[in-house]
């Protein structure tokens, strides 16, 4: 049986290592280190992660898009993800402790 997801990016899917739950995407390939180049460049457009659930075909985004905002690739480590969220514009990178059903506050 094929399952759907309730949402379609035309995005690039990931499984995040070490669980068979959660796939991710980024709306694009740039990662943390591309920022100070952005910058020297005039700044960044800014990027989006999102999960997808393979269990029940939902689609999580934690953020909205921001300029001069990336992300790096989740890990999963002891039934939470965690994710890196830098801003280059306020100069600070964010540990995020993650659940898809969870909304964060910013």
């Amino acid at each position: 049986m094929i399952k759907r997801f309730k949402e379609v990016n035309g995005l690039y899917i990931e499984k995040v290592y070490g669980q068979d739950r959660l796939a991710f995407a980024m709306s694009d390939t740039s990662d943390l280190y591309d920022l100070v180049e952005y910058a020297q460049r005039g700044g960044y457009q800014g990027s989006v992660i999102k999960f997808y659930d393979f269990e029940n075909g939902n689609v999580y985004t934690p953020f909205e898009k921001r300029r001069d905002v990336i992300y790096s690739k989740p890990a999963y480590v002891d039934g939470f993800y965690y994710f890196l969220q830098a801003d280059y514009g306020q100069g600070k990178v964010a540990l995020y402790k993650y659940l898809p059903e969870k909304v964060i506050d910013s």
